[in-house]
């Protein structure tokens, strides 16, 4: 989004061509502004009165419009004095168009008329008024309505009669309903908080660009002088912001308010500019520049300072005992090489043809995924067996410490598509003061950070041992459920009900248990291991024979960068707490204070162990559809014959013990008709390619910094996770050019240079570039000790240029920005890349300064020091270079990209637009459910968009596949697609899912039975079984290696009263290397240079 209203807005389009489609009684004067998102006209109402019209850009479908509409949905209702008051919002012929009050200009506007008159900006006093109302507008969104404006800026604060509106509320997002906030539509990068670029706003990310907007309205410098986004979203995540145009009594505050941490900034935007106007009026320039650390914020808290803190940066807070020290995060952790990493195939085991009976069956569902499970198999059971109520032999039972997610699974549950209201069992956190009581008994196995820093959300926020407090705070609730729900599906009477309700016998004897729950998440990481132990317990004491107790868990990250690094975290800590209580000889301890027995070793917490990956940085949607493929394995698991066939697979490999798990992907396959395409299904694919080539209705204006530009979705963790920074990039440089010299950089010169006689440090510094390959003054180092330094860093340019391409091009596989998103990639990494080097350069010549200072001084101490800083500016050159090489990479990729266009462009179907009579608003109805019925039916489980287009060019399928998922989505009316694998476009078995961990593997095909269904398809569920998997690698795997992960695990362990070990480190006391020459842990290199 850009400007909403002003009408002497600069960043105007040359194309003042009226829009097409017009809003009736309206008359348009002038183009008044333009943004990513739109453009604006003022305009002549009914009655002559002046306002501002704003068309955006695409149709009601289209990515843009669709947020902006959702922005303002959460709006429109507010009123407050200094809200810009918005009138109309329509949809005109498919274009959504906006009227607002005509304001007399922005801030911006104010901005260069002081300058004009000489002044370096807005007088203090004045702007300080425009703030105090600008924040008492944002305190009132955040407090009142739990809003976030999200793209404050001096264009979208309007002047009217004197005071300031706030406009423009295309990015504004719920605070209380956000689970990842998704900024892929725009953002403005000069104004952006830190946690604004990682997805995840909070109610003090506008205040954040307040303090920006005012230095720069008060001063006329920024307070980041990033040349483009990518240069702009490094400074806001890392840098401090340079505040030396502000006079000393504003910098304290300012620098409060832009605290990386939004929990160190002010109260609220309204106290910010009251601490701006505490302070005596001075000069914007006077005084010399300080460094003004950031007060922490007063919080309240129990009995320990830190309460209320948020939970992930309690997790990943800096510790150096728990790394090593010097050590750094890119040492390594893994256990021995397997003999056959990669999963071997086996025969599938005989089916058994006999009539088939299905035993009762439990469904234990434990936090968010395990109720998307429960959800989707509830469907399915109503779909194939009939049941439009819970089935008594087949009951669910849901746990979470969150009441919206209990109360969604329950939406439908009256006609069988949802949970039974007794289905649920709510376990709520409470406020740390209501533990008071029970606090020491508490603290005999959970963490006093923990107790003492619940969330204000009272949710577990991934935490595990919170998970675990919430269940053991309401055991007897939740184990009075449990027993009372399994005790009730073993009776006869209720076997003889459910086979009543569906005419499916339910005469197997004995009893199937299924624990369905994330690893990666708090509720299901932390509870799910002790609800198995109690199930047990339970089937134990009611006597039940033959019991079967299945666990399925799954994982799976999110895009934002933290969330992911804690879901692998907590992953890895279930497994290795699962892998301890089944191998220790202490076995499982139980927990006498809530009633849980213990069990001895050698009773695992189940009796077959699934772990299931769902996809790495996955939205809802595909997350949906992942849980949908669980049910449909659960479904076929409990109430087919395919059941037999995982038995005797099971049984087969039963063998498969030791630190070992099972895993499975499934896949669809049913009978294909005509894909002859009618106009109207011709014209819906042809649209649907033209979002994956990135063709729009409407294309946006160009568009600066200061404007809403669009900010790479996923940027900051991808730099996170490679590193890719000009002082982290050196600094690794740094640790593999010292690992090549034996390790210790001041041993090699000792040994080397110590003995040296050399009359001066010149001659002593000759000697020393002798070894680097400098041969003149002006020379760079190019070799160490007869090593060429390319050669050194060919292991590091591989991975990230691998990883680079990945990211880059993985950009097609999303949903919401495919081509075009990877396109904007490449061009940001580029631009990324040449900051890099450009910071690099400034610090080589630092450095090159610095030596040169040092051979002048000819100090007899400082020997080390040249030979150090020689090797620092080895390190920078080694670094440039890397940055040069993956530039190189990237040039290659836009031809990449133009041979997928042409690929996508053969799949495009011929449209008879003289037969074509649906509106534009049906095709693109048309379009959005068959992209999404294919994404969920096909793309997911061929490696995406992108895994797909590269099969096309081996085996042409894509066009009859998509063919055929429009004769479904018409045949279902076009109306919406499930995101889930319900009907199957691929003629073949998912890979084994879990690679380089090794295991066996099978194919099994099973029908899924489904009585109520009177279409000819025949329907077939596809399952890749693995059994063998080496635990110990699965969990270094998740963590790529990386010892201080390990470390952070040792964190959220539920219980501290047992003394853990590590699966991985158990396995091999000597761990080898990610790569040979990365991770040594080195001196430091001098930080005052980098």
């Amino acid at each position: 989004m850009n400007l909403m209203n002003d009408p002497r807005e600069s960043v105007v389009n040359d194309n003042h061509q009226k829009p097409d489609v017009l809003l009736p009684g309206y008359e348009l004067i002038e183009k008044i502004g333009a943004g990513g998102y739109g453009e604006v006209w003022s305009a002549m109402a009914p009655g002559g009165l002046h306002k501002a019209v704003k068309y955006v850009f695409g149709n009601e479908f289209d990515k843009r419009a669709i947020s902006e509409m959702n922005a303002l949905q959460k709006v429109k209702s507010v009123r407050h004095p200094f809200l810009l008051s918005l009138e109309r919002i329509e949809v005109v012929d498919g274009r959504l168009i906006v009227v607002s009050e005509l304001a007399d200009g922005s801030l911006r506007d104010r901005f260069r008329e002081c300058f004009a008159e000489g002044l370096p900006g807005i007088p203090r006093d004045e702007l300080l008024g425009y703030l105090a109302d600008a924040a008492d507008a944002l305190d009132y969104l955040a407090d009142r309505h739990e809003l976030a404006h999200l793209d404050i800026k001096p264009e979208n604060l309007l002047l009217v009669a004197g005071h300031v509106k706030v406009a423009d509320f295309g990015l504004v997002k719920s605070l209380s309903l956000q689970t990842q906030a998704s900024l892929v539509g725009g953002m403005t990068p000069a104004y952006a908080a830190p946690e604004v670029f990682r997805g995840v706003p909070t109610r003090h990310s506008d205040q954040y660009s307040l303090a920006i907007l005012y230095q720069e309205m008060l001063t006329g410098a920024p307070t980041f002088a990033g040349a483009n986004a990518a240069e702009l979203t490094l400074q806001h995540m890392k840098d401090d912001p340079d505040l030396h145009s502000l006079g000393g009594a504003d910098r304290f505050a300012v620098a409060r308010a832009l605290s990386k941490d939004p929990a160190n900034r002010f109260d609220s935007a309204r106290a910010f500019v009251a601490a701006l106007r505490s302070q005596p009026t001075s000069s914007a320039f006077d005084g010399a520049a300080c460094n003004v650390a950031s007060p922490p914020e007063s919080r309240e808290a129990f009995t320990a300072p830190a309460a209320n803190r948020f939970s992930v940066t309690e997790v990943f807070e800096d510790n150096p005992a728990e790394t090593g020290p010097g050590g750094s995060e890119l040492a390594t952790v893994r256990p021995a090489p397997l003999v056959t990493p990669k999963p071997s195939e086996v025969s599938a085991p005989d089916a058994d043809a006999s009539p088939f009976a299905a035993a009762p069956a439990v469904f234990i569902g434990v936090g968010g995924t395990g109720a998307r499970v429960l959800r989707a198999l509830r469907a399915q059971m109503r779909e194939r067996l009939g049941a439009t109520a819970p089935l008594p032999a087949a009951p669910m039972l849901l746990f979470d410490t969150d009441s919206r997610t209990l109360a969604a699974a329950s939406i439908g549950g009256d006609r069988g598509i949802g949970l039974d209201a007794g289905e649920t069992v709510s376990l709520p956190l409470r406020r740390p003061q209501a533990y008071r009581d029970k606090s020491e008994l508490l603290l005999r196995w959970l963490g006093r950070r923990w107790l003492y820093n619940v969330p204000r959300s009272l949710q577990t926020e991934g935490i595990r041992p919170l998970g675990r407090l919430a269940l053991v705070d309401h055991a007897r609730q939740a184990f009075q459920r449990l027993r009372s729900v399994v005790s009730g599906a073993i009776e006869p009477d209720s076997r003889d009900a459910s086979t009543e309700a569906i005419g499916l016998s339910f005469d197997q004897p004995g009893l199937r248990v299924y624990v369905v729950g994330s690893t990666a998440g708090g509720t299901g990481s932390g509870m799910s291991i002790d609800i198995a132990y109690a199930v047990r317990s339970i089937v134990k004491r009611l006597g039940v024979e033959d019991a079967t107790v299945i666990g399925v868990m799954t994982h799976s990250t999110f895009r934002e960068n933290s969330r992911s690094e804690l879901a692998r975290v907590n992953s890895y800590a279930w497994l290795s707490e699962f892998e301890q209580f089944r191998q220790s000889d202490q076995g499982y301890p139980g927990d006498s204070s809530v009633g849980l027995p213990e069990h001895e070793r050698g009773v695992e917490a189940f009796d077959h162990t699934y772990f299931v990956p769902l996809g790495e940085q996955i939205d809802t949607p595909a997350l949906e559809s992942a849980a949908e493929a669980v049910a449909e394995y659960l479904f076929a698991d409990a109430f087919t014959t395919g059941q037999r066939l995982l038995d005797a697979f099971r049984a087969q490999r039963a063998d498969a013990k030791g630190s070992t798990l099972r895993s499975f992907a499934v896949r669809h396959r049913d009978s294909q008709g005509d894909t002859t395409l009618s106009p109207l299904e011709s014209a819906a694919v042809s649209r649907m390619l033209d979002r994956w080539v990135g063709v729009t209705t409407d294309e946006p204006p160009a568009t600066d910094l200061n404007s809403t530009d669009q900010v790479v979705h996923g940027a900051v963790a991808f730099l996170g996770r490679t590193q890719l920074d000009a002082s982290t990039l050196a600094s690794n440089c740094r640790s593999i050019l010292e690992a090549s010299l034996g390790g210790d950089a001041s041993a090699y010169f000792e040994a080397r240079f110590g003995a040296d006689r050399s009359r001066n440090l010149a001659a002593l510094g000759g000697k020393i570039d002798e070894g680097f390959g400098i041969v003149s003054a002006d020379d760079e180092p190019t070799k160490l000790e007869q090593k060429v330094i390319d050669t050194i860093i060919e292991p590091m340019v591989n991975k990230l240029a691998e990883e680079s391409i990945a990211w880059t091009i993985g950009r097609v596989n999303d949903t919401q920005e495919r081509l075009e998103g990877a396109d904007r990639a490449i061009r940001w990494l580029e631009d990324h890349l040449n900051a890099v080097e450009a910071d690099l350069q400034k610090v080589m010549a630092n450095v090159v300064a610095d030596r040169a200072r040092v051979v002048k001084n000819n100090a007899k101490g400082d020997k080390f020091k040249l030979f150090r800083l020689r090797l620092d500016h080895a390190a920078l050159v080694a670094a440039r270079r890397i940055s040069q090489r993956l530039r190189e990479q990237l040039r290659e990729l836009p031809a990449e990209l133009t041979t997928l266009r042409d690929v996508i462009e053969s799949l495009r179907p011929a449209v008879n637009l003289e037969a074509l009579d649906a509106p534009p608003s049906e095709i693109e109805r048309f379009s959005i459910a068959l992209e999404q019925r294919l994404q969920a039916d096909y793309l997911t489980s061929h490696g995406g968009l992108l895994g797909a287009l590269a099969e096309e060019t081996r085996s042409p399928s894509l066009a009859g596949t998509i063919a055929h998922g429009a004769k479904r989505v018409a045949r279902d009316g076009a109306n919406a697609s499930r995101a889930a694998a319900d009907a199957a476009l691929t003629a073949g078995f998912a890979e084994p899912p879990l690679q380089d961990c090794g295991g066996d593997y099978c194919h099994l095909t099973i029908q899924q039975t489904s009585p109520t269904d009177t279409t000819e398809e025949s329907e077939l569920l596809l399952v890749t079984e693995m059994a063998g998997v080496s635990l110990p690698h699965l969990a270094a795997s998740l963590i790529g290696g990386r010892r201080d992960y390990a470390a952070y695990a040792e964190r959220v362990r539920t219980r501290r009263d047992i003394e853990w070990r590590d699966p991985v480190l158990s396995a091999d006391k000597t761990p080898s290397p990610l790569v040979s020459t990365v991770g040594v842990c080195a001196g430091p290199m001098v930080t005052a240079v980098l």
